[in-house]
């Protein structure tokens, strides 16, 4: 599997201040066979992370990281969803912001080629675990404790932008 990042490692996540909004944003690319039981392949993701101050928000101001991974061949498909699933529990337990494009069904896909159940991208995993988890939803993506791909605005009455108190 090839993995780049800026990040000092790879499972890392980059510095968030005090007083400072971590957002993070996660997507999966699979190849799509509908037609197939199993055609849905997952062979890569990305994830980004912005730390934002609430006072300065110009150019230049905000740091950028990102991580990515890709399989080689198929045979990494197991590798890519555990690598996946330590990313998005570093995601829940970090970000004060999550942000993904249809990250419900890129979570169904990689739940699928998983040999083996991981808490971070199995529906059960994903409610229990982390930190403090509300209102931090936005692009579609689904927030613990909502059942994955409703809108997080039915259940809370709207997005929550601002950094958590």
């Amino acid at each position: 599997m090839i993995i780049t990042s800026n990040l000092d490692s790879p499972d890392g996540v980059p510095v968030s201040p005090p007083g400072t909004l971590c957002a993070a944003a996660i997507d999966v690319e699979w190849s799509k066979n509908y037609r197939l039981r199993g055609g849905n392949v997952p062979f890569c993701y990305s994830v980004t992370w912005l730390v934002l101050s609430p006072e300065h928000v110009w150019p230049g101001t905000a740091g950028f990281w990102y991580t990515s991974a890709y399989v080689q061949d198929a045979s990494e498909t197991g590798d890519l969803a555990a690598s996946a699933d330590r990313a998005l529990r570093h995601v829940l337990d970090h970000a004060g912001l999550i942000a993904g494009h249809q990250l419900s069904s890129d979570l169904a896909v990689l739940t699928a080629a998983a040999p083996a159940p991981h808490p971070g991208i199995t529906p059960s995993g994903r409610h229990g675990g982390s930190a403090d988890s509300t209102n931090r939803a936005a692009g579609g993506s689904w927030t613990p404790g909502t059942t994955p791909g409703t809108s997080c605005a039915a259940h809370r009455g709207g997005w929550s932008m601002s950094a958590p108190t």
